[in-house]
């Protein structure tokens, strides 16, 4: 499957891995977007062998074929990743509508690009709707007859968005204090709300050098529901020792990619998958014991 030319927007998210991002690169010039946006962080200062590696990664965005138009932001002072890729999709929204976003380690199927373009274009104006997402952690099972469904979690490699939704993004989780029982009384079980109480409280002291929880915090708050793909259509090959978060293997790690069919079949209610997303919690988040009672143990003020 090509797609001749993609009007939607790119942005490309990297830092110091010349092989992975190469990769990424490979697929994007099959599509050629006509706009390509690039952010690229500065080496750790503490690490001086990223000087050479980060210098590697931004060369590659000086290759022909890449995009009608690349457009970057190479940061000269090192940032930690909750700062750098929150701040990189912000910079990309002050100068889109709408958009799709990889990170240096997310290799798409082709399809994923035109089946992100049609359905940005598609709920553009629904509020309730608050990304697109090309990850499918179902493992094989499929959650109904159309060709996505709608999930409460959002799996952000290999993603898109709006400019509006992300308005609504707060890197610092500032209303959690006062909405976490809203928060977690929406929850189905006791489990998945000390799961999530214990996160939203580490990542709101800033105790996790993360961005994309604060997203799935903003879209919940706004009553935000999210597309995913009844088949996997974005591999994250970046697990390891490089890694900033995956560095130990897990069952979501370089699952393989598929090509999805067109025409779209749209599913018929625009509700989450309650049993799909008991399966994603189960399957993918394995809350930690000694989690759960630390967090148990703040709640009760001990």
């Amino acid at each position: 499957m090509r797609l001749v030319s993609l009007t939607t927007p790119v942005l490309i998210i990297a830092y110091r891995r010349q092989d992975t991002t190469r990769k990424v690169l490979d697929i994007l010039r099959q599509v050629k977007p006509q706009r390509l946006y690039v952010a690229c962080n500065a080496p750790c200062p503490d690490r001086p062998e990223e000087v050479l590696q980060c210098v590697e990664v931004r060369s590659l965005f000086n290759e022909p074929g890449l995009a009608s138009e690349v457009r970057c932001l190479f940061r000269e002072k090192h940032l930690s990743a909750r700062e750098s890729i929150s701040g990189a999709i912000s910079w990309f929204f002050e100068h889109e509508q709408q958009g799709i976003i990889l990170e240096d380690d997310c290799v798409p199927s082709l399809s994923f690009f035109r089946f992100a373009e049609e359905l940005l274009n598609r709920y553009a104006d629904d509020q309730r709707v608050g990304m697109i997402s090309g990850n499918n952690f179902q493992f094989g099972l499929r959650r109904g007859e159309a060709s996505y469904y709608f999930s409460q979690y959002c799996h952000i490699w290999g993603w898109a968005t709006w400019r509006d939704r992300w308005a609504t993004y707060d890197v610092t989780m500032h209303l959690w204090p006062e909405l976490c029982e809203e928060v977690l009384g929406g929850l189905e079980s006791t489990l998945q709300r000390a799961y999530w109480g214990n996160i939203f409280d580490r990542t709101y002291s800033a105790n996790i050098d993360t961005w994309d929880y604060q997203w799935l915090f903003s879209n919940w708050i706004n009553h935000r529901i999210n597309v995913v793909p009844q088949e996997n259509m974005v591999s994250n090959i970046g697990f390891g020792s490089q890694a900033s978060h995956t560095r130990n293997l897990t069952r979501v790690a370089n699952l393989p990619v598929h090509e999805l069919h067109f025409p779209l079949q749209h599913p018929n209610v625009c509700l989450p998958d309650r049993e799909a997303d008991r399966y994603t919690f189960k399957a993918c988040y394995q809350p930690s014991l000694s989690g759960m009672v630390r967090y148990a143990l703040r709640k009760i003020g001990l």
